[in-house]
C-alpha cells in the first residue's frame, strides 16, 4: 500500500480466537522505517497516534518520507 504523506490513513485488524473460556488480550501496534538493508528501526509516534487499538490511525504529515512496515 502507499500513501501521501498528506492523507489521513487507517489500518484495521480483525483477530479472531477460537478457544473456549475468557481471555484477555492487548494490542500493541509497531511501526519500522525500512532501508535498503533491512526494516529494523522502531520509530517512537508522538501522542496523537494510539497503538493500543485494534485499528491505527495515522493522521497526516505524522510520518516522515520512507518505506515502512
Amino acid at each position: 500500500m502507499s500513501y501521501r504523506r498528506s492523507q489521513d490513513f487507517y489500518i484495521s485488524s480483525m483477530i479472531q480466537f477460537n478457544c473456549d473460556g475468557s481471555l484477555s488480550t492487548s494490542t500493541k501496534w509497531t511501526i519500522k522505517n525500512c532501508t535498503s538493508i533491512s526494516c529494523s528501526f522502531e520509530i517512537v509516534l508522538n501522542d496523537k497516534v494510539m497503538t493500543t487499538y485494534s485499528e491505527l490511525y495515522i493522521p497526516s504529515r505524522t510520518l516522515d518520507y520512507g518505506v515502512y512496515q
